[in-house]
């Protein structure tokens, strides 16, 4: 590997390292425990004293790499555990690696400060280089932007020029999922499939232990999706509401891509259970009520009474019960784990999002189109983010009152939340995606601004949005890199495992993958199954 893809992969590694934060400490949360058979139970005995055994031969490969001459071999090495989603077994040692490590400046010229003329013919240093430009905060004299336009432009001009079809996946993988961007685990398959390329004496050990890892993996969260399913059929709610989305596998896709950790298995069952919500809630304002009963039903909410509900319709009736109980119960776990009820703020946040979603069918009964910026304001809302992340976060964060205090969030959404949520709004609506089982009719972003900005091509716009959208991950940068003691750190890096799911979902709408195909290329990318196993 010539220098400069030596530079390459250790920046590749600082920016694996730099949002995937400590998550070692769970906390001390409470998990479910499965009673498998002895048969089973002797198997899995097995497996993790293998895998117990291989972690530790790792940390001792990673700890003789310490040394300065190893510096380089050792990042090649934590590059593929980050890649293969197995880097939280070693965060102690892989932060005693990376402390105060520079390598940014090996990609330019020390006298001009311009990019090194080899990295024009080194696609390793370039793939690097453009991984390193993710990590842009937004600063007016950011080199990373020069560096995203340089590397791009010039892995794009190679394309045509490889005949490696393994270095040709590399390449468009690169540019389609950045590291920083992507979920390690929707890569980890194409990443093992070029791993013979790394010639490391570390290599077969790792290997196995990505294929034990992704295995236990694997099976957990087959048990975990299973107890969703049999959450939501026990509620028989899809009976009851039968022009809603049925679908507990893909809702649970959404935890699961977000809190990685395997020790959180309990918090993604719960997380699910309120995202459940929001699409029932949103079919019910999207294709079954009237305007008249949507108001009524958000006036209910607000207040939290079941008496108005009573007027409603009964399949109205059915949802605000079950999502009283839900809410209870929620409320219930989080004040025994962390002494604090937060059934008050969970349930602001249901009336503020019902309201958001009032003011959009306003709208669109009235025929009329908001403008550009306040469909933004009230769409961040309606994405349904900022309540799956104030769901997320009583799940996952020790300190509540303190945190709280710490970022005003009885009075404000953090930083981070609206990031998040501006990014899914933004990317659903250049995506126009429509579920299969939807009817209603939506406006957009684009459209908005078209009226607004007569004269603006469609191209135009959907240029402008894809800028912004590229904004507000400067933004989660900055969160994350300067403001990140803010929250937790395991909150943290679920916030834009959150952030990276709605990248990977709609780059695959763009690409005009079909919607049910989708889903599939999610789940069976990361865990070898389809989803339609779960039907």
């Amino acid at each position: 590997m010539s220098i400069i893809g030596q530079a390459g992969s250790r920046i590749t590694t600082l920016v694996s390292a730099v949002c995937n934060v400590n998550n070692n400490n769970s906390h001390g949360q409470n998990h479910h425990h499965h009673h498998p058979t002895t048969y089973h139970r002797n198997k899995a005995c097995r497996s993790n004293i293998h895998m117990e055994k291989l972690i530790k031969e790792t940390k001792q490969v990673l700890y003789k790499m310490t040394s300065e001459d190893q510096r380089d071999q050792s990042l090649v090495m934590i590059d593929a555990l980050q890649r293969l989603g197995i880097d939280y077994h070693f965060h102690d040692e892989i932060q005693s690696i990376l402390s105060n490590h520079d390598a940014f400046k090996e990609f330019k010229n020390n006298k001009d400060g311009s990019f090194k003329k080899e990295l024009i013919v080194d696609i390793k240093g370039l793939m690097g280089l453009y991984e390193a430009s993710q990590l842009n905060m937004g600063w007016e004299d950011s080199v990373l932007d020069e560096a995203e336009e340089f590397s791009s432009r010039f892995l794009k001009s190679w394309m045509p020029n490889l005949y490696d079809h393994r270095e040709v996946r590399l390449v468009e993988n690169t540019l389609k999922y950045p590291y920083h961007k992507s979920l390690a685990r929707f890569m980890a398959n194409d990443f093992l499939k070029d791993f013979n390329g790394f010639k490391g004496s570390w290599e077969n050990i790792v290997t196995e232990l990505a294929r034990l890892d992704s295995d236990m993996i694997q099976t957990l969260h087959q048990k975990e999706v299973v107890q969703v399913s049999k959450w939501w059929n026990d509620k028989g709610l899809a009976r009851e509401l039968n022009f809603a989305r049925d679908q507990p596998a893909k809702w649970y896709l959404w935890s699961m891509a977000a809190i990685t950790d395997p020790k959180f298995s309990e918090e993604r069952v719960e997380l699910t259970k309120a995202i459940s919500f929001i699409y029932l809630i949103d079919d019910i304002f999207d294709v079954y009520g009237s305007l008249d009963q949507l108001t009524l039903f958000a006036k209910a909410i607000e207040r939290w009474d079941f008496r108005m509900v009573e007027q409603l319709p009964e399949c109205m009736k059915i949802c605000f019960r079950a999502l009283d109980e839900v809410t209870n119960e929620f409320s219930k776990k989080v004040m025994n784990q962390r002494g604090f009820n937060p059934v008050h703020i969970i349930r602001k946040s249901w009336s503020s999002l019902c309201n958001a979603f009032l003011i959009e069918s306003r709208w669109f009964a009235s025929g009329n189109l908001p403008n550009a910026e306040d469909y933004l304001k009230n769409g961040i809302i309606s994405s349904g983010m900022p309540l799956t992340l104030l769901h997320m976060f009583f799940l996952l964060e020790t300190n509540i009152n303190s945190t709280m205090a710490a970022n005003d969030m009885l009075n404000d959404s953090p930083l981070i939340f609206s990031s998040i949520s501006t990014i899914l709004r933004l990317s659903d609506d250049l995506g126009c995606n429509k579920d299969e089982n939807q009817d209603g009719e939506d406006g957009s972003y684009v459209d908005c601004i078209m009226k607004d900005q007569k004269g603006c091509s469609e191209e135009m716009v959907r240029n402008r949005v894809m800028m912004m959208i590229s904004d507000e991950w400067k933004r989660i940068n900055r969160e994350c890199l300067i403001y990140s003691q803010h929250f937790s750190p395991i909150f943290m890096k679920s916030c834009v495992n959150f952030a990276r799911m709605i990248d990977n979902y709609y780059f695959l709408i763009a690409e005009n993958t079909p919607y049910d195909l989708i889903w599939d290329k999610l789940w069976y990318s990361m865990f070898l199954l389809k989803i339609s196993f779960f039907r």
